[in-house]
């Protein structure tokens, strides 16, 4: 399998506790970190440093002050190096092998587009609050998401 360069982009909020969890699953990938950068993009007007644990894989800190995660990925699309790109969120926790699976996709000769994968939900409680219950059943419809041009 030939294997792309992949930039993973994560917009951040202040959310620096659900950011580590999210950089250290990306630290854990089973795809060579040599082979794919991270790029954290602070969407607040205030600086913050970045967590420790970015050392562990190739991280880049960028500011994007305009408010909104679509202006913070818009930044960190214009320096990305990555033949693949990847959109994750702080809050979100990637399977070990997310990259993986996404490039042996990417590679093949009937390569699509665009991909989506599987959200599993986690909730504050042990049952959903009707906000929770109604975004499981609403809110991540990969499929047709990634099917949308």
């Amino acid at each position: 399998m030939k294997r792309g360069f992949v930039s993973i982009i994560i917009p951040a909020y202040r959310d620096r506790q659900r950011l580590r969890l999210c950089l250290r699953a990306l630290a854990k990938q089973s795809y060579p970190s040599s082979e794919f950068e991270v790029l954290i993009v602070n969407n607040d007007y205030l600086p913050f440093d970045m967590p420790a644990i970015s050392r562990a894989i190739n991280c880049r800190l960028l500011h994007e002050p305009t408010p909104g995660s679509y202006a913070a990925r818009n930044a960190a699309l214009r320096v990305a190096e990555g033949d693949i790109i990847g959109f994750t969120d702080s809050d979100c926790i990637p399977a070990p092998n997310w990259i993986e699976a996404a490039v042996s996709r990417f590679v093949r000769p009937d390569a699509p587009a665009r991909i989506a994968g599987h959200v599993e939900l986690f909730f504050n409680g042990s049952k959903p609050n009707s906000v929770e219950l109604y975004e499981s059943y609403f809110a991540f419809r990969q499929a047709e998401n990634a099917a949308k041009a």
